[in-house]
């Protein structure tokens, strides 16, 4: 995910400076049409990685928790092909920024004025809107609503548990310090959930 964001703000100073009006009549279409097609790859991608996140999370934790084989390069490259399928329907639709022009800071340019324009980009706001947002949300806040709820019960079984024990005078030292060690990496599970979790929804593409 880290990659895509550094791409999609390595195309944005691309588009900054080959889809001024100066570059724009020589080359600029070719780069600015390629370049819509990789930034909203990059989109896609952050968006399915921490959708990924989320399952692994939901996995690990909740489904199988002793029993979850991860292959991280295979997941990587099915994002990255599932990212560039998604952007490319709309390599046909040709509207593209331009700045600096002789009357706007920033533009639009539509390169060819078709009659599929209008529905094609209302097809790719739902899709995007769908994809990017509201997919991601939706999984992100179930899994982590459950990893929660999984964490609180393991916490709380643990506490009843060394309780319990202590009271009857069953325990000894070294099985206390570790269930507490326990303990302790639970609760840093949920407590790294609000820091990076929710990092990972603010900062991921939408």
């Amino acid at each position: 995910m880290a990659l895509s964001d550094a791409m999609a703000g390595f195309i944005i100073i691309v588009q900054y400076y080959f889809c001024s009006s100066y570059f724009y009549e020589n080359y600029g279409t070719d780069v600015c049409s390629s370049s819509q097609i990789i930034i909203s790859s990059t989109y896609f991608v952050s968006s399915f990685t921490m959708t990924t996140i989320a399952c692994d999370r939901f996995l690990g934790i909740v489904a199988k928790p002793l029993g979850v084989s991860s292959k991280p390069v295979k997941k990587i490259i099915v994002i990255w092909i599932l990212g560039f399928l998604f952007s490319l329907p709309f390599c046909s639709i040709v509207i593209i920024p331009e700045f600096f022009t002789k009357t706007k800071i920033f533009s639009l340019r539509i390169l060819h004025n078709n009659k599929s324009d209008e529905k094609l980009i209302r097809i790719r706001i739902v899709v995007v809107f769908v994809v990017q947002f509201l997919l991601p949300l939706l999984v992100t806040t179930f899994a982590n609503e459950c990893c929660q709820n999984e964490t609180d019960y393991r916490n709380s079984t643990i506490v009843t548990s060394i309780e319990i024990q202590s009271t009857k005078g069953e325990i000894n030292a070294n099985v206390c310090a570790n269930r507490w060690l326990i303990y302790a990496g639970l609760v840093a599970v949920s407590l790294g959930k609000h820091v990076l979790f929710d990092n990972w929804c603010k900062y991921g593409a939408i």
